[in-house]
């Protein structure tokens, strides 16, 4: 699992008058922030998810990604030293 934060995000508002564009954009986000799987592909899949949701085209966002630690497994591996095995990381001798 993977923590996204998506952030100015540019909604394409072209074609509407001001007064319907000052309008959406009150109603329409400019952070978004979600949890998805290792596979999903955020330049992608999000332009497609967000139109969809919000009846609108993005023109640009950017973002950012943070793997979400689900066992304590994953948690040691974390922490490990470059080059460690797993086995030696319990050992007291490992500085």
């Amino acid at each position: 699992m993977k923590a996204v934060k998506l952030s100015k995000i540019q909604w394409n508002l072209s074609g509407l008058s001001p007064e319907e564009k000052e309008e959406a954009l009150k109603k329409l986000p400019t952070v978004k922030g979600f949890k998805a799987n290792d596979d999903f592909n955020v330049a992608e899949q999000v332009p497609v998810l967000l139109k969809k949701k919000y009846g609108y085209g993005i023109i640009d966002f950017t973002f950012t990604q943070v793997h979400i630690i689900t066992d304590i497994k994953e948690l040691f591996l974390l922490g490990l030293p470059d080059g460690t095995k797993m086995k030696k990381f319990f050992n007291k001798s490992l500085k």
